[in-house]
């Protein structure tokens, strides 16, 4: 009931602040470089750095479509595992590199996520979730880095937004190579 709780109201709180932004408006719309405030976006990812569906948040550091820029987010473990539940925090820099008039980039970036195992189960010793060959315990704290490499159609002046790629992972000394997808609105 509480993680329930916790996610409708993340979300709830996420909604009331993109409804108060307007759409980025283009200070030369035919160079598409510089924007009136940072271009931010609000996404709904699968995989990736919070490993299980999370809610996101991204935004660059100038006024600019492109360029460097952080995100972070609120993710949790998806499926029926009786055995296993985690939540996870990721937080991270990017850079977007691209063709900044159609608004499509190659999305770079590392991130660092925090990772909460609980379990379902409390008469069970170990979870049933392994990262990077790794076991994890439950009610344990970790952290890994993750990097992004992928695609990202971000249109200029706002809008629908989509995201995919590979994230290779780095945890204890071991390797392991996840994907993600995600939607979400640019404004």
């Amino acid at each position: 009931m509480k993680k329930k709780l916790f996610i409708i109201s993340v979300l709830f709180f996420i909604i009331c602040q993109s409804f108060g932004q307007d759409i980025i408006r283009l200070k030369d719309p035919k160079r598409t470089l510089k924007t009136d405030r940072e271009p931010q976006v609000i996404y709904v990812g699968l995989g990736g750095p919070a490993i299980g569906l999370s809610v996101n948040y991204d935004r660059r550091f100038n006024k600019k479509v492109d360029g460097l820029g952080f995100n972070g987010g609120v993710g949790f473990s998806i499926g029926s595992s009786n055995r296993a539940s985690y939540k996870t925090i990721p937080l991270g820099v990017n850079c977007l590199l691209g063709n900044v008039k159609r608004g499509r980039y190659f999305e770079v970036g590392l991130t660092q996520t925090i990772l909460m195992m609980g379990s379902q189960n409390a008469s069970s010793i170990y979870s049933s979730y392994s990262l990077a060959n790794v076991q994890l315990y439950q009610n344990t704290t970790y952290t890994f880095t993750n990097f992004i490499i992928g695609y990202r159609s971000q249109p200029n002046d706002g809008g629908f937004n989509f995201r995919g790629g590979i994230n290779p992972i780095l945890f204890k000394g071991q390797t392991a190579l996840g994907a993600y997808l995600s939607f979400g609105y640019n404004f």
